[in-house]
This record gives structure tokens, C-alpha cells and sequence, in this order.
């Protein structure tokens, strides 16, 4: 007997489309698993909420450093392995000047 000309679904798969002239290929998925179980803000204590986010204080702190480390970066001072400037280029000129250029 030939193939089918129609759909004919299988328990977790997708169905199978088949022709007369081409070979049936059939496609089928692993049933799913929950992984992880996420929650939503309103279900976090006041407490949760206060550890797992920063203050503002902590991101006052953050963006005075980057300001700082950006200034001695600009003045030609080296500084150390363990920090980085990338991702600030907006607060450096030439590097805004230098990336115009590629992305044009």
C-alpha cells in the first residue's frame, strides 16, 4: 500500500505530511520537563526583595566608580586587569567618533 496524502498525528510528535512521490519524514519532541520554578515579585517577602536587588545607594556607588575609572582611563593612566571600560563608551569621545565609522 502507498503512503498517506494526509496529516496523521502520533502521541508527541508533530504529524507526519506525506505525498505520493517524496519519502514521509516525521519529526517528533521529548515530552516536557519543568526545569525550574520562577517566581513573580509579589510573591518575594520585603526582605527577598532587599537581597536579591540592588539599592540605590549600590548603584550611586557603581556608576561613581565607572565615572572614576573612566577619568583615569582618559587621562592615559593605566588601570588594573581586573577592571574594564568596555560597554562605557559614551563617555569616551574618540571611542564614540571611532564606532560611527563601522557602524555607518
Amino acid at each position: 500500500a502507498g503512503a498517506p496524502d494526509c496529516a496523521v498525528p502520533s502521541p508527541a510528535s508533530t504529524p507526519t505530511l506525506c505525498s505520493s512521490k517524496k519519502r514521509c519524514r516525521k519529526v517528533s519532541f521529548g515530552f516536557s520537563e519543568t526545569l525550574a520554578y520562577i517566581e513573580t515579585t509579589s510573591e518575594l517577602t520585603e526582605e527577598e526583595k532587599r537581597t536579591r536587588w540592588y539599592q540605590s545607594i549600590e548603584l550611586d556607588e557603581m556608576k561613581s566608580s565607572a565615572r572614576k575609572l573612566c577619568q583615569l582611563e582618559s587621562k592615559g593612566q593605566d588601570i588594573s586587569e581586573d577592571e574594564s571600560t568596555r560597554g562605557m563608551d559614551v563617555y569616551f569621545p574618540s571611542r564614540q567618533r571611532n564606532q560611527k565609522r563601522f557602524v555607518e
